[in-house]
C-alpha cells in the first residue's frame, strides 16, 4: 500500500528545493490549473504539499477568500437602490478582507443583471471553470467535549 501524507506550510517555510519543483511543476500545467502567480504573495496563502516516504508528490497554494453567499433585497426594491446597496455591501466588504488580510472576494451569481453590474465594479467573469463546494460536517458534541 502507498502511503501518501499531507502537510501545510507557510510560504516562507518552503525549502528552496520544494519551491523550485513547484514552480517547474504548475509551469507544466500552466494550460490546466489557472495558477495566478500573484496569490503566493497574499498574506493568508500556505502552501499544502502531498508526499510519499521519498519525495513530494503534489503542491497546492491554498489561500483563504471572502465570498458573498446570497443577496436577499426587500422585494420591491428598485434595481438603483439595490444597485447602491450592492455597492455599499462592496465597499464594506472590501474593508474587511484589508483588515483581515484577504486579497480575493468571490461572488457565484446566477442573476446575470447583478452580475454585470458587478463585473463593471472590480469583478472579474471567471470563463470556463466548474466551482465545486465541499460542506464540512461538524460535530458540535465533539467541539464542546461531550460525548
Amino acid at each position: 500500500m502507498i502511503k501518501i501524507q499531507a502537510d501545510a506550510m507557510t510560504i516562507g517555510s518552503v525549502s528552496p528545493e520544494d519551491a523550485k519543483r513547484f514552480s517547474e511543476w504548475v509551469w507544466a500545467m500552466r494550460g490546466l490549473n489557472m495558477f495566478d502567480p500573484s496569490v503566493i504573495s497574499y498574506p493568508r496563502t500556505v502552501m499544502l504539499r502531498a508526499s510519499n516516504e521519498a519525495d513530494p508528490l503534489l503542491f497546492v497554494p491554498l489561500q483563504s477568500v471572502l465570498m458573498f453567499d446570497s443577496i436577499a433585497p426587500k422585494p420591491g426594491l428598485s434595481p438603483r437602490q439595490e444597485a447602491l446597496c450592492l455597492r455599499r455591501i462592496d465597499q464594506k466588504v472590501e474593508s474587511l478582507a484589508k483588515d483581515s488580510q484577504h486579497r480575493e472576494v468571490y461572488f457565484i451569481c446566477r442573476d446575470d443583471r447583478v452580475a454585470d453590474l458587478c463585473a463593471r465594479h472590480g469583478y472579474e467573469e471567471i470563463k470556463d471553470v466548474r466551482i465545486l463546494r465541499k460542506k464540512i460536517v461538524v460535530d458540535r458534541n465533539a467541539e464542546q467535549g461531550e460525548k
